[in-house]
């Protein structure tokens, strides 16, 4: 299953072709992202940057496993921005970050629907 922002191919391999298993991970990500993406932005703005990179690892593990490589391109962006502590960069890259989450959880939920 593919898009334009992801790929779920690999994912149903790794599950060994479980929809049930996909679809809970699907639902976990979708679940867990925005809250994942408000702590990214506290850590951020409080210069916090061992608990930005845990918050980044998680993100960057949920859409390494869809296969979103644009969005974890922006996630290791946004760890660079963050350790030179370049906040108009980092609010930039924030502010892409949630476009294309937004489009990816969208998509995904329309996908999970099916």
């Amino acid at each position: 299953m593919r898009s334009r922002n992801f790929n779920l191919d690999g994912l149903y391999r790794s599950c060994d072709g479980s929809k049930e298993l996909v679809q809970f991970i699907l639902e976990k990500l979708i679940v867990s992202t925005p809250i994942l993406l408000e702590e990214m932005e506290l850590h951020l703005r409080n210069n916090d940057s061992a608990s930005l990179k845990e918050v980044m690892s998680k993100l960057k593990s949920y859409f390494l496993s869809i296969q979103a490589n644009s969005l974890v391109k922006k996630l290791e962006d946004i760890e660079v921005v963050s350790e030179q502590n370049s906040s108009k960069n980092a609010e930039h890259v924030i502010k892409s970050i949630q476009r294309e989450l937004k489009i990816i959880i969208e998509e995904l939920k329309m996908k999970k629907l099916r």
